[in-house]
């Protein structure tokens, strides 16, 4: 009896193997609305700090492209190349602050195609239409506003892996001037943008960190799933074996 218990905890552990082993190589490729033809825009809002928001520029540079034949993958443009930028390897808030940063001071920058606006009384501007890929959205007039940190957007983005977002909105806290630059700060609420300045991102639900720190969450979440599933079904077996006997 006891062998066949030993037995059958050796096929339980190597389902449970099994179960990792196939968990570690899955990946999500790409959601399935996504469309390669399609454009977005990406719209900034200034959050309030009891300053003037009106007329505070920004711009907004393309930094990479879809990779061909992926699309989750990212290919920084050649300007921005060779500047230490792993763009496919930003995982946290600080490592999106970081590459913005990096870009936002690249020596090609200048070379580099983007566009230019201005916000509204409300603190509003809107780039569209823009190609897909991923943007750096820096400040380049403060107004009276305040300081606002580079910050990256994409374009498109997913939340739940399966519809794909064209219309990105970053929601940005600056920081009023009289404060030292250290202690600027901002936010995005739904992507990463593409701009040149001062200008804090926190990448939230549905920016690129996020997005990718998820997948893994929910990649493990469900091999422990299936793991416990297993020891279950073959515990049950053998409870009902001792009962036979």
């Amino acid at each position: 009896m006891k062998k066949e218990n030993q037995k059958i905890l050796q096929k339980v552990i190597m389902m449970v193997v099994i179960c990792f082993v196939m968990g570690g190589i899955y990946h999500p490729v790409k959601a399935e609305t996504y469309d390669s033809r399609k454009t977005g825009s990406i719209t900034i809002q200034l959050n309030d700090i009891e300053t003037e928001m009106s007329n505070v520029g920004f711009a907004c540079y393309q930094i990479a492209k879809v990779q061909e034949g992926n699309e989750m993958s990212w290919e920084l443009l050649p300007e921005f190349q060779g500047i230490g930028v792993k763009i496919n390897s930003l995982k946290t808030a600080s490592d999106y602050r970081q590459a913005a940063k990096k870009l936002s001071e690249a020596q090609n920058k200048s070379k580099a195609e983007y566009v230019q606006g201005s916000t509204d009384a409300q603190g509003r501007l809107v780039f569209s239409p823009v190609k897909q890929g991923v943007y750096l959205i820096e400040q380049v007039d403060s107004a009276q506003y305040g300081k606002v940190l580079p910050y990256l957007v994409t374009v498109p983005y997913t939340e739940d892996g399966k519809e794909w977002i064209y219309d990105a909105k970053a929601f940005a806290k600056g920081e009023t001037t009289e404060k030292p630059t250290s202690e600027v700060t901002s936010e995005t609420t739904e992507t990463t943008a593409s701009s040149h300045t001062n200008n804090t991102a926190k990448p939230r639900k549905g920016s690129i960190a996020e997005t990718s720190d998820q997948a893994e969450l929910e990649k493990y979440a469900g091999m422990a799933a299936i793991a416990g599933i297993v020891i279950i079904i073959v515990g049950f077996i053998i409870y009902r074996k001792k009962i036979s006997e």
